[in-house]
């Protein structure tokens, strides 16, 4: 991996020396947000434009319209919030909710899709900043987490096994 270890910046941010020292070391790789302390994305990757419509406006609804949308490889989008606390992620069929320990990818190529990734709301990382964005709980992600259960076809009485356990 270019970047070992890029974990620590989910809960401190990279010097700014460093960040151009990347840019120079590695031109061609991506650009990713660390998630799980200061942000979170829910990475809707459903390949059914109607699911994915249905899931974004689940999230807009339960957890508020965020002005950051990113697609790499369409229909597949990710939704970017604030983190109120840090938020332990889920990993769901076609969907997965990246906290603590995880990242989204925010520039680059789509490794899939060939295309460069496309912001499709109002705005972009690079003119928003973290404190602009609405913020979210870990309740508020479970909440959202078994609203969209019987969408994806799974059971959210497991879910609450899980958040016992993960709470522990």
């Amino acid at each position: 991996a270019p970047l070992a270890q890029w974990q620590q910046f989910c809960w401190r941010p990279p010097e700014e020396n460093g960040l151009t020292a990347w840019a120079t070391q590695f031109p061609s790789h991506g650009l990713g947000l660390a998630c799980g302390f200061r942000t979170i994305a829910l990475d809707i990757e459903c390949r059914d434009e109607r699911t994915r419509d249905h899931l974004v406006g689940v999230a807009d609804e339960l957890l508020s319209r965020t002005s950051l949308a990113r697609v790499g490889q369409s229909p597949r989008i990710a939704l970017i919030y604030a983190c109120a606390e840090p938020i332990i992620g889920y990993r769901l069929p076609e969907h997965e909710i990246l906290g603590v320990g995880a990242q989204v990818v925010i520039h680059g190529t789509h490794e899939g899709s060939g295309q460069p990734y496309r912001w499709i709301r109002e705005s972009t990382p690079w003119d928003t900043r973290v404190a602009d964005l609405p913020a979210v709980t870990q309740n508020d992600i479970a909440a959202y987490v078994r609203a969209i259960a019987p969408v994806l076809g799974f059971d959210s009485v497991k879910l609450q096994i899980d958040e016992r356990v993960a709470a522990r």
